[in-house]
């Protein structure tokens, strides 16, 4: 049988070390979000109904030349769901963003950029993991 001095230790040990394990748990979970998560930020609207900005990292890939890895950050940018398209374009092509994995973005300027989703680095300073 323990003594009392060492019974003490031990649950003053243990409940230490339950409290920093959960500690460091949550500082690990809190500085990350998984993509979905990600993604739901590129659907926040606001009170109008409009597209909430964010600021997004991601790294650019071309799959046709295997090039890329330069690291890009827009700040104050807005989803767009379907691309601001003209009659010609849309009659010629189908974007089919949820199974090429891409998603457009319309920059502070107007312009539109089309990421690819497997590639973003952080959403508002919030490192993504897959």
């Amino acid at each position: 049988m323990l003594s009392k001095k060492r019974t003490l230790k031990a649950l003053v040990f243990g409940v230490l070390f339950f409290f920093f394990i959960k500690n460091e748990f949550y500082i690990m979970n809190n500085g990350f979000i998984n993509l979905s998560e990600a993604l739901k930020i590129f659907n926040f609207r606001d009170e109008l109904g409009m597209f909430v900005p964010f600021d997004i990292e991601y790294r650019t890939f071309n799959e046709q030349t295997k090039q890329g890895g330069k690291l890009k950050k827009y700040y104050g940018v807005k989803y767009l769901p379907q691309a601001k398209e003209t009659a010609e374009v849309s009659a010629i092509k189908s974007p089919s963003h949820y199974s090429n994995r891409t998603r457009n973005i319309e920059l502070p300027n107007g312009e539109i950029k089309k990421i690819r989703i497997d590639f973003i680095v952080s959403i508002n300073n919030t490192k993504v993991i897959y």
